[in-house]
């Protein structure tokens, strides 16, 4: 007959954190902590063999492995980190350096992240208890995928958001709202992203606005022609967006969706000082918007294509605030502008300041044969143009295909000073009686200085005269002169044989000064430059 047997084998118990905490356990003998969930064994003596006299944990489910696992060096044992003893730190506080999205569940897979994401920008930038600790203001990577976007997202004081590169990380706006928007630091946080209301005007001062932002590296882009901006500044100070795509889907040229709209509260607390480098502004109804007093901004080497109107600054302003002063727009490149490439109507001391303008700026999508908006406009005086290279003034101002039958809308139109970066070069044949050599626009009253070098060397009778041609238009009258003051190298008498003449012009609804020339030398070569006051 069968016996059987019901044995239970126990091991000593307690808890770890009351009276002397863990005893000294016998060789071999078990300890279970039942309130810290840890198990212990005995070493055993020395006489025994072991190393020390002790208890040795043993890991189970409820261990933090990365506590346990032991510590990092860099380069352990190839470079010194220390003198004398190397600093070590634990592989948790190591793996804590970097912090991903992934780590707030966002998987770059074309799912909706717009939780997640705000999840991760509150904890780590408003956080009650380490908000004000610059070591919480860590950057936040996003890793290459899509990330669709459903709600706003609220970017705080201090973010900085990094992806891997344009079209490499791709924020996706699925509806008709702004994608990002910077608030204030005075926002509360809640611990819960849809309890947290954001602050981004009522409240804001100068001391809380939204401040010191880095966003770079992705691409923001939204499926249909909607109204609201890709990105909201809300009185946003000290920040940089670099290499940044804006991306739309404009059908229509009537499109008037913004990639980035700038606001200010108010005088006292506005954007100021945030800089745009390297973005890329792409098939969208207007680049950059603001109807604020926005102060002090800049945008470097950016590039905009296939967009309604690409800058568009006070055209309906605030009534409460001054307007755009002392922004910059220097080193871009322009291409595919239906309207202007840059309208500010109410603000001064703006600058354009070494552009690129491409054929098709202010056409419609068409090329100079259908030119119908200036590529610069200005509303006030005190803004400048310097440097900035219009790749349609050939065709209008001298190619002779086109000067006699297409309207000539100007480059730069309002009271401005502007100066063309290039100069041009002409081939005066040995004519007696006025022929046309190039026009300028006569929108209104305005001067022209035109800095040129004449030369002829045909046999033996070489020439050549330096001089300044100072046209005026006046429109009040609708009458123009011109002023010839020059030098010469060669003969005397050979140096009233070129000269110049001007006369006013409309061709549909533009006006021209018509420059002609008489030249009873030989052929010869005329390279100038030109200048403008209005």
């Amino acid at each position: 007959m069968a016996v059987v047997q019901i044995s239970r084998i126990q091991v000593r118990r307690g808890q770890a954190n009351q009276g002397s905490g863990i005893p000294q356990l016998a060789g071999g003998e078990f300890g279970w902590a039942v309130d810290e969930q840890e198990l212990y064994i005995g070493n055993g003596s020395v006489a025994e063999g072991a190393p020390q006299v002790g208890n040795s944990k043993i890991l189970t489910e409820h261990d933090d492995l990365f506590e346990l696992v032991g510590t990092y060096s860099y380069k352990r044992g190839s470079i010194d980190t220390g003198e004398g003893i190397a600093v070590e730190r634990t592989l948790n506080s190591r793996l804590d350096d970097i912090v991903s999205v992934r780590s707030f569940g966002c998987a770059g897979d074309g799912s909706d992240v717009t939780v997640a994401l705000q999840k991760a920008l509150y904890e780590l930038y408003l956080k009650p208890s380490t908000r004000n600790n610059p070591q919480s203001r860590v950057i936040l990577h996003v890793e290459a995928g899509i990330y669709r976007i459903s709600s706003t997202i609220n970017i705080p004081p201090y973010a900085t958001i990094v992806g891997a590169g344009k079209e490499k990380t791709v924020f996706i706006k699925t509806g008709d709202f702004n994608m990002f928007k910077t608030i204030s630091s005075d926002t509360t946080y809640t611990g819960v992203v849809s309890t947290t209301i954001p602050n981004d005007d009522p409240t804001m001062s100068y001391a809380n606005s939204a401040r010191y932002i880095t966003f770079k590296d992705c691409t923001l882009q939204t499926e249909s022609e909607d109204t609201a901006a890709l990105l909201q500044l809300n009185s946003c100070r000290d920040s940089r967006f670099e290499n940044v795509k804006f991306e739309g889907n404009k059908i229509l040229n009537t499109a008037t969706n913004p990639a980035v709209e700038i606001r200010s509260k108010s005088n006292a607390v506005r954007s100021e000082f945030n800089r745009f480098i390297d973005c890329e502004f792409v098939s969208i109804g207007k680049a950059i918007v603001s109807n604020s007093n926005i102060s002090r901004n800049e945008f470097d080497s950016c590039k905009f294509f296939n967009i309604t109107k690409a800058i568009e600054l006070g055209v309906t302003p605030d009534a409460t605030q001054f307007n755009a002063t002392d922004n910059n727009i220097r080193e871009c490149y322009f291409e595919t502008i239906e309207q202007q490439a840059i309208h500010i109507e109410n603000g001064t001391r703006n600058s354009s300041i070494n552009n690129r303008f491409g054929p098709s700026v202010g056409n419609n999508g068409g090329s100079e044969t259908t030119v119908a908006h200036s590529i610069i406009k200005f509303g006030e005086s005190g803004n400048i143009s310097v440097d900035n290279e219009f790749d349609r003034t050939y065709n209008l101002s001298i190619n002779q295909a086109y000067i006699v039958s297409k309207p000539y809308i100007p480059e730069v139109e309002g009271p401005a000073f502007y100066e063309h970066e290039y100069t041009e070069q002409v081939d005066l044949a040995q004519i007696g009686t006025p022929q046309l050599l190039f026009r300028l626009p006569a929108d209104s009253t305005k001067s022209f200085d035109i800095d040129y070098w004449y030369k002829t060397d045909v046999g033996s009778r070489v020439f050549s005269r330096s001089g300044t041609l100072t046209v005026f238009v006046n429109r009040e009258s609708n009458s123009v002169s011109i002023m010839d003051d020059y030098d010469i190298s060669g003969l005397d008498s050979l140096g009233e044989s070129l000269q110049f003449s001007a006369t006013l012009n409309q061709l549909e609804t533009a006006w021209s000064a018509q420059v002609k020339y008489t030249n009873q030398l030989d052929s010869g070569k005329l390279t100038f430059k030109i200048r403008s006051r209005s």
